[in-house]
């Protein structure tokens, strides 16, 4: 599956009726074209970009172009702020997609050919998103989804067709998590089997057992926080 993109970003769903963009007159439907008097392309990285100015914004208008039903509204529009300061808007943005272009391939060699290119475009994105989260963590933090995350971006992908994409990315993140070596994962057990290795006995069970169960504490707090953030990303908090 292919994307065919358009210029703008896509507002598929009004998420919050009580939110900014609701307020201030957004529908779901609408394709913002240009923000305080930028245009807005068709790069599939305009939606990252405006999502970032959404959060910057810190309460300050916004003057936005929209394209609704074939015509032009100009929208001021002032984000809601969240307790750490971020701007919020309670709508889903998206890239505008103009149609989802099959790829067929013409044999079995091709179908190969094709999956792998996919597994190495999809992978080399993940690892790339994973490394930006770890170097500016507090600017990727907001953009980080929990379960109801998850489920809300699977629901778009499958409209757009793009429901198998989704589940391969899904099982690339998860195998890629899985493999980060920390205790509680596939991937902290193989540091402890290669301390094993190196030192030429286990590591006492009683060790080993406090390093997962306080491992598995802090991803059990992390995952809670992330349905935390979901939620308010559902229903926005007003902080004053």
């Amino acid at each position: 599956m292919e994307p065919l993109l358009k210029p703008g970003v896509a507002v598929p769903a009004i998420v919050s009726p009580q939110g900014a963009g609701a307020r201030y007159g957004l529908e779901a439907g609408d394709v913002v074209i240009a923000v305080n008097g930028e245009k807005i392309s068709q790069d599939a990285s305009e939606t990252a970009k405006l999502v970032s100015k959404i959060k910057k914004s810190g309460g300050k208008e916004m003057q936005w172009d929209i394209l609704r039903k074939g015509e032009e509204y100009e929208l001021t529009l002032t984000p809601d702020k969240t307790k750490s300061g971020d701007g919020i808007i309670g709508v889903k943005l998206t890239s505008n997609i103009e149609k989802i272009k099959a790829v067929v391939p013409d044999g079995p060699v091709d179908a190969i050919v094709l999956t792998s290119k996919e597994f190495v475009r999809i992978l080399s994105e993940t690892l790339i998103g994973f490394g930006k989260i770890f170097s500016n963590l507090n600017q990727y933090a907001g953009s980080m989804a929990g379960p109801v995350g998850v489920m809300q971006m699977g629901a778009e992908a499958g409209q757009q067709g793009a429901l198998l994409t989704f589940a391969a990315l899904i099982s690339i993140n998860l195998g890629i998590m899985n493999a980060l070596p920390l205790p509680a994962l596939d991937g902290g057990q193989m540091v402890f089997l290669a301390y094993e290795a190196a030192t030429g006995k286990p590591l006492e069970r009683k060790t080993m057992s406090r390093i997962n169960g306080t491992a598995l504490t802090v991803l059990l707090g992390l995952s809670l926080l992330l349905l935390v953030g979901d939620v308010e990303k559902l229903i926005p908090l007003q902080w004053r």
